[in-house]
């Protein structure tokens, strides 16, 4: 973590774990955007900027913002943190979905499958 995370973590979030957590998957998210792994970079001069502000991270390597977009959201109502990462600038048509909807789904139109051939 750098610094600035550290401060936040320990003097202000009020959710301590799950910061962390989100923390750690914007960093997840930056190096796999750029192609390298995480043992390839110093992860402490990755700088996510805390709060999160709505869904989207702020991020800097050094003191140079980051020239990608992070979308940050949670899944099975915070149990679960992810982040993307995307090209500055680029349309986001990213619809997240809850496992429980999709097996709902599934189910759906099984029944509507099966009630077709009777």
């Amino acid at each position: 973590l750098s610094a600035e995370e550290q401060a936040y973590l320990s003097d202000f979030s009020s959710e301590r774990l799950v910061d962390l957590y989100r923390i750690w998957t914007v960093k997840e998210a930056y190096v796999k955007a750029i192609g390298v792994g995480i043992a390839a970079v110093d992860l402490s001069q990755i700088n996510v900027e805390l709060p999160l502000p709505g869904c989207s991270a702020l991020v800097r390597v050094g003191k140079e913002p980051v020239q990608l977009d992070f979308t940050t959201g949670s899944l099975d109502h915070g149990k679960y943190v992810y982040a993307i990462a995307q090209s500055r600038g680029t349309a986001s048509a990213l619809n997240v979905v809850d496992f429980d909807e999709i097996i709902a789904w599934a189910a759906d139109g099984l029944e509507e499958a099966d009630s077709l051939q009777k």
